[in-house]
């Protein structure tokens, strides 16, 4: 910028000290002085009011030679397009100068610093609280990661694994699915759609069974329902066992969709919302809904998919008693 400044400047006093002067003698003998204009004059006499013809500055730069008539000026003058390069020069450096400021200078407010939660302690609450049965105080304890506080992305699946388990267990039917059939086959088939809905659809149920791929890329379930009237559960669209994509004993959890008669049989078959499966990983807190999660056998099938829900599924649970045992 100092250069350019120093340029302009240069070039006015240049212009000034190069603009020529006039000497026009008038028909009268007297002789008109001056500065000649960038353009041409027309000036009175002063001794006969006769009218001068005095011509402009020439467009071609004066001859460098020694010698040549001092031009007496009272400083150099600046033309509007040299002010309005001046200015145009001053503002963009007052920008920059000031963009400096605030990108090196200035020192910036720290961010909102994230309300990181303990998860350590949080988890290790709600599984206290899920091995005694309190399935709703556990699901207000895992809130907390989820309201006002934040929980780190390995940590994530860690509370939703647990929050679902604990929404399951807090859900169940208070009825068995033997008593509910029976139900629904004294029932007329229309006002047993409404009740069905009304009491039942999204209610939780846990089984303990072996599943085996079925056609069709399905999956069955031995399961068998001790009822009057033939019945069976339909787990082939239900997204758990292909998620689990093996054969063997599963202890899992999935609300329920539907209970109607279907074909082939006909025969009353239970369905699944297809995204609500759980597998089950805390012993503990699935034995209180049957005892014979208790035993040594069922605890194994515990430890096994808490270990898949560890390894295969990559959360980021503590291997509770059922793991050690």
């Amino acid at each position: 910028m100092a250069r350019i400044l120093k340029r302009i400047l240069e070039r006015g006093t240049a212009a000034a000290e190069a603009e020529p002067a006039f000497q026009v003698a008038c028909a009268c003998g007297h002789t008109l002085t001056g500065q000649r204009g960038s353009r041409h004059q027309v000036l009175p006499c002063p001794a006969c009011a006769r009218k001068v013809f005095v011509l402009g500055k020439s467009p071609l730069p004066p001859p460098h030679r020694e010698g040549r008539a001092a031009v007496v000026a009272s400083g150099p003058r600046l033309r509007r397009r040299d002010w309005s390069l001046i200015l145009g020069v001053a503002t963009v450096a007052l920008g920059a100068l000031v963009a400096a400021y605030f990108l090196f200078l200035h020192e910036r407010p720290p961010g909102p610093i994230p309300n990181y939660v303990n998860e350590e302690d949080l988890l290790a609450t709600a599984q206290k609280l899920l091995a005694q049965g309190s399935y709703r105080l556990a699901l207000a304890e895992l809130a907390k990661g989820k309201g006002g506080a934040t929980l780190r992305p390995e940590k994530e699946r860690s509370w939703r694994q647990l929050a679902r388990e604990a929404a399951l267990l807090a859900d169940l039917l208070a009825e068995s699915l033997e008593d509910i059939i029976a139900n629904a086959a004294g029932t007329a088939p229309e006002e047993w759609e409404q009740e069905f809905a009304a009491r039942y659809v999204g209610k939780a149920v846990v089984l303990d069974a072996a599943a085996s791929r079925a056609g069709k890329g399905g999956y069955a379930l031995d399961y068998p329902l001790l009822t009057a009237a033939p019945a069976r559960i339909a787990v082939d669209d239900l997204q758990l066992l292909n998620d689990w994509g093996q054969d063997g004993r599963l202890i899992f959890g999935a609300r329920l969709g539907s209970l109607r008669v279907e074909v082939p049989g006909p025969a009353w078959v239970v369905r699944f919302q297809p995204n609500s499966g759980v597998l089950l990983t805390q012993a503990e807190a699935a034995s209180l809904s049957c005892p014979a999660f208790a035993l040594d056998d069922a605890r194994q099938v515990f430890a096994k998919q808490q270990h898949v829900v560890l390894e295969k599924l990559g959360l980021g649970l503590k291997p509770g008693r059922a793991a050690k045992q």
